[in-house]
């Protein structure tokens, strides 16, 4: 299991958008000694993304359109060796 250090915006300014969509930044931040908690085991099913904690509620209502199941399958696109692998976030 690793940490997934939080960070903090002190300053978030956007100062316009790229022709692909993303926003131009201009931010200040500092990283946390706490985070969210990350494991990635070994799956013999296919693979799947659990969130525990708090805001797990909130997040199981989106469906699955959130930025950890996103993460997780950019990431299988990206290393298709993920598709052997549960990922869990605390």
């Amino acid at each position: 299991m690793i940490t997934a250090h939080a960070k903090i915006n002190l300053t978030l300014s956007v100062t316009g958008r790229d022709e692909d969509g993303y926003h131009q930044l201009v931010s200040a931040v500092c990283f946390t000694d706490f985070g969210d908690k990350l494991r990635i085991s070994p799956t013999s099913d296919n693979p799947i993304t659990t969130i525990k904690g708090p805001f797990a509620e909130i997040l199981a209502k989106a469906g699955g359109d959130h930025l950890v199941s996103g993460a997780h399958n950019l990431a299988k696109e990206i290393m298709p060796s993920l598709n052997d692998y549960d990922v869990t976030i605390d």
